[in-house]
């Protein structure tokens, strides 16, 4: 055997390959049986824990083991690139059989097939189609069909490639691409034995179904879409007939703010106008949104369950927010959003349609500013305002 290499010197792939080459030389082709003594004399070699002759299994990265890639060298000297391309779908199909967790072992396998470089296109074509069934089943769909696609160009007669190729563009919701696969693959083959092609035609009849009965989904979902528009377009001129009747000019939004997209003004079967509003509490800068007040409804209704007097908001630290003790103040803004310093008190038991008839004006959505009465917050916002009070309630 071949002497020991020194402990310092670099380990490398041509020095171990010649040194397991001088190893292996006095066996003969058709003797590879190794006596005891032999194998201790390798053991004591090569006994190391990172020798991949004692190794449990081989790892993936080969980078790090210069051993392994010189016994993978002396398998592959002697090979062809269309026996590797062979070999190499072989130890793929049986990592796929072996199940899910070696399916990407399988992928590697195939992968190093497509890279071995044979000229034997119906072999690389398997490959391809192959790794696209991997890829299929790990739902890789995009690789997947790259996969098939490239399979095909090599053998268009590749059933199963169509049929790969087809799957994975239905799951990714390209039904007229799958269909197309379908086709192009059944007419590829339309001279063969009809087995070949049955699985094929089944998953186009399937597709089909189901892509028509999407189409008529969407279809019915557009039209009642349209419907919907429609009778919005016809409640919006109602709502507008019903406020201009009211004697109500609205105006431009007087705050610029992300609003739901709930709040609007609707009319009821009855005729009533239903309005949102905003509630400011200029005193801590919070502010709440009411997405439905009924017209003939009071704002002390409201009131009485945001401020009941016995619980209070995490903000009123003093606990002053209670519906018997705060001032309302309505702002009604302008009709080109104007000037906003004018303020209208109103009395929390008028009904918001009192409200907005006496002031004759709303801005898109009513905006109320409301403060504990008694308050430091509330004399400040009486110096700095000019506040009027809304003129006696008209009866509806």
């Amino acid at each position: 055997m071949a002497e020991t290499n020194n402990a310092d010197a670099p380990v490398t792939v041509e020095a171990t390959l010649e040194d397991l080459q001088a190893d292996l030389s006095h066996l003969d082709d058709d003797d590879w049986e190794v006596t005891p003594e032999q194998l201790e004399q390798l053991k004591a070699k090569y006994g190391s824990a990172e020798h991949p002759l004692f190794m449990p299994e081989a790892p993936r990265d080969l980078t790090d083991y210069p051993q392994l890639q010189a016994i993978q060298q002396l398998i592959y000297e002697n090979e062809t690139p269309e026996s590797l391309a062979v070999h190499f779908k072989k130890m793929g199909n049986e990592c796929h059989q072996d199940g899910k967790a070696h399916w990407r072992d399988a992928i590697a396998h195939y992968t190093k097939g497509i890279e071995a470089g044979s000229s034997d296109n119906t072999v690389n074509s398997q490959l391809y189609s192959n790794r696209a069934m991997i890829r299929l089943k790990l739902d890789e769909h995009v690789e997947c069909v790259d996969d098939a696609r490239k399979a095909i160009e090599l053998d268009p007669t590749n059933v199963k490639a169509y049929f790969r190729a087809a799957k994975a563009s239905y799951y990714l919701h390209l039904f007229e691409q799958a269909i197309q696969f379908c086709t192009q693959g059944f007419n590829a083959n339309s001279s063969s034995d009809p087995d070949k092609t049955a699985d094929l035609a089944k998953l186009r009849q399937d597709i089909e179904q189901k892509w028509s009965a999407l189409r008529q989904k969407r279809e019915e979902e557009r039209r009642k879409e349209r419907e919907d528009a429609a009778q919005r377009e016809v409640h919006s001129g109602l709502v507008d007939e019903a406020i201009k009747a009211r004697g109500i000019r609205v105006g431009p939004l007087l705050y610029d703010m992300a609003y739901p997209a709930e709040m609007k003004v609707r009319l009821d079967d009855e005729g009533r106008l239903h309005w949102p509003a905003l509630f400011l509490y200029d005193e801590y800068g919070q502010s709440d949104f009411v997405i439905d007040i009924r017209e003939d409804q009071t704002l002390r209704e409201h009131l009485e369950v945001m401020f009941p007097g016995d619980r209070f908001t995490q903000w009123d630290e003093q606990h002053r927010y209670a519906v018997d003790a705060l001032s309302v103040f309505y702002e009604p803004g302008s009709d080109d959003g104007g000037s906003r310093d004018v303020l209208l008190e109103v009395s929390p038991s008028l009904t918001l349609f009192n409200v907005l008839t006496k002031a004759g004006r709303v801005p898109k959505m009513p905006v109320f500013h409301i403060l504990a009465e008694g308050s430091a917050a509330l004399a400040t916002f009486r110096e700095t305002h000019e506040i009027r009070p809304l003129s006696s309630t008209k009866k509806r």
